[in-house]
C-alpha cells in the first residue's frame, strides 16, 4: 500500500534491531527517509546497511535516505544534538517512532526457585529506559514537530502497561506511565496537528521474545530450543488466536499510524497481541 509517506522525514528510536529495525524497514519501503537511532553504533551500521541493500534491490536506488545517529535516548544533550541536526539538515520532521525499553533485568515479587528481587538501581534503570527516553525525545522533537503541521508520534509500549503480569513490576509501571504520558500530550499538542498514538505488542516472535526465551532457559535449567516450545506453548494459550505474531505485524500498523489514512486518529492506545489482553477498554 502507498501511503504517501515517500520523502517524509521519519525518527525511529531503538532500530538496530528487532522492533526497531523491522519499524524502520517498513518505512524504507515507503520511501521515506529514515534516521536510525541507537546506542550501538556497530549494530545501526549494519541495519542502515542492510536496508540501504534492499532498497536498492526494490527501487534501484536507496529510496529514501537512510541515515544512523549513535545516541543514547535516556540522555537529553544526546537527543537535544539528535534534533538539532534533523532541523539543519532537513528542517522538517512528520515522524517520531519512540521504541526504547525493556525490562533490562527479570524481577519479581513473588516467591519460588527462580525469584529475583528487584533492588533500587534496577528500578531507576526501568524508569529512565521505558519513560524519560519517550519523555525526552518527544519534548526535544517538539519544536520541528510543531513546525511541520502534520506530524505524529508513535510510542511502542508494552501489553504489561494495562494489564501486569506477575513478573517484572519495574517495566510494567513505567510503561504504564509512557502510556498515560501519551495521552497527556495528544491532549496539549492536538492543536498543533500532532497526533500521538500508543501502540502495545503482546508476544511476538522475534526480537527481544528470543531474549525472553534465553532468559527462561537460563531460569528452568533447560536447553534454548525446550525454552522456546515451552514459550509458543504458554504464549499462544493466551491468545484469541491459534498462533504468535511477527515483529511486521506492528510494523505494518505504525506506518498506517504515521500517515494521513490514521489523519483522525490520536489519544488511543491499540494492542497488537492476537486477543491476549481481555479488558473491553
Amino acid at each position: 500500500m502507498d501511503l504517501n509517506l515517500k520523502g517524509e522525514t521519519v525518527v525511529v528510536m531503538g532500530a538496530s534491531r528487532g522492533l526497531g529495525r523491522e519499524i524502520a524497514r517498513a518505512f524504507m519501503r515507503e520511501k521515506s527517509n529514515v534516521i536510525l537511532c541507537s546506542r550501538s553504533r556497530p549494530l545501526l551500521l549494519k541495519t542502515c546497511y542492510d536496508l540501504r541493500k534492499e532498497s536498492e534491490k526494490l527501487y534501484n536506488d536507496t529510496a529514501g535516505r537512510i541515515e544512523i545517529a549513535d545516541i543514547d535516548v535516556t540522555q537529553r544533550a544526546d537527543v537535544k544534538s539528535l534534533f538539532q541536526t534533523v532541523r539543519n539538515a532537513r528542517g522538517v520532521l512528520r515522524v517520531v517512532v519512540n521504541n526504547v525499553g525493556g525490562p533490562l533485568r527479570f524481577g519479581t515479587y513473588g516467591d519460588g526457585a527462580h525469584a529475583e528481587q528487584m533492588d533500587d538501581a534496577l528500578w531507576e534503570r526501568a524508569w529512565r529506559a521505558n519513560f524519560e527516553s519517550t519523555r525526552i525525545c518527544c519534548e526535544e522533537a517538539l519544536p520541528l514537530l510543531k513546525a511541520s503541521g502534520n506530524a505524529c508520534i508513535i510510542n511502542i509500549c508494552s501489553l504489561p502497561a494495562h494489564q501486569p503480569g506477575d513478573h517484572n513490576p519495574h517495566y510494567s509501571v513505567a510503561k504504564a506511565a509512557q502510556l498515560n504520558y501519551g495521552k497527556a500530550i495528544s491532549r496539549a499538542w492536538g492543536k498543533y496537528g500532532i497526533r500521538v498514538n500508543t501502540v502495545c505488542p503482546g508476544s511476538l516472535m522475534g526480537g527481544a521474545w528470543e531474549a525472553n526465551i534465553q532468559a527462561r532457559a537460563e531460569r528452568e535449567g533447560v536447553s534454548f530450543e525446550e525454552a522456546k516450545r515451552r514459550t509458543v506453548e504458554t504464549d499462544t494459550a493466551k491468545l484469541s488466536l491459534p498462533y504468535l505474531g511477527a515483529l511486521e505485524d506492528v510494523a505494518n500498523l505504525v506506518v498506517f499510524l504515521a500517515s494521513d489514512k490514521a489523519r483522525y486518529i490520536t489519544g488511543q492506545c491499540i494492542d497488537v497481541d492476537g486477543g491476549a489482553c481481555r479488558s473491553i477498554s
